[in-house]
């Protein structure tokens, strides 16, 4: 249900469906197809239709507007004028749920995913400060609101020690699947090291979609940072 509407999920049920079929065999392999039929209905439905009402997979209509923060470097853009963004009530934030914001959005992506195709040297290098502003500065500020409390200065190094964590299981893993490479499926599929995959996918798209929310990114991450993987020396 989240993948329906975390845009930034929805690769990762392609990938985890994959990895796990492809690791089960015979009889197994015939009853996970009976779970991808509620998948295929629910998710595959929902992404076709969002495909060709809106020409995207993915229900976002603000994705670019965050893009364009973790990307300064891609200069203004030009937009067009959003005359319908009044409140739905006085209250409330400006309405975004229009097809002039939604185009709007579109071109901003645009915009930074030409920039990484002209620049992929800066694009990297740029990925990984992302990375690191995420996973190494651990910043516990959201925008101007920077709180200062003992807990905090605890929590920094407790959170660089489980990205620390994660980077070396990564390494781990890695060498697990180099090292019997006709296994990757197997050894890619088990839940530990699914949820290693899915993490640092996770790291990387949150550290690089958007800014000034590391904090509130991050804290999402903490119950799986200390994931685990196997040895890779291990044949089990």
């Amino acid at each position: 249900m989240a993948e329906l509407t975390r845009p930034f999920l929805f690769p990762i049920v392609i990938y985890a469906t994959a990895v796990v079929c492809l690791r089960l065999r015979g009889g197994r392999r015939r009853r996970f197809a009976a779970f991808l039929i509620p998948l295929v209905v629910f998710s595959g439905g929902w992404h076709a239709h969002q495909a060709w009402r809106f020409g995207q997979i993915t229900w976002t209509n603000h994705a670019g507007f965050n893009l364009v923060r973790a990307w300064p470097m891609v200069g203004d853009v030009p937009l067009a004028p959003e005359a319908g963004r009044a409140p739905l009530d006085p209250d409330r934030d400006p309405n975004i749920n229009t097809q002039v914001h939604h185009e709007n959005s579109q071109r901003l992506v645009g915009a930074v995913l030409a920039f990484i195709w002209r620049n992929p040297e800066t694009g990297v290098k740029h990925s990984i400060r992302r990375v690191q502003a995420l996973v190494v500065t651990i910043r516990t500020s959201v925008y101007s609101h920077a709180p200062d409390h003992p807990v905090l200065r605890v929590y920094r190094p407790v959170v660089r020690v489980l990205s620390a964590l994660l980077l070396a299981n990564l390494i781990v893993l890695g060498a697990r699947v180099l090292r019997r490479p006709r296994d990757a499926a197997h050894i890619l599929g088990t839940p530990r090291n699914l949820l290693i995959v899915v993490t640092a996918y996770s790291v990387v798209v949150l550290a690089v979609g958007d800014a000034s929310e590391e904090a509130r990114f991050l804290i999402s991450l903490l119950p799986l940072l200390a994931a685990a993987a196997r040895s890779p020396w291990s044949d089990a």
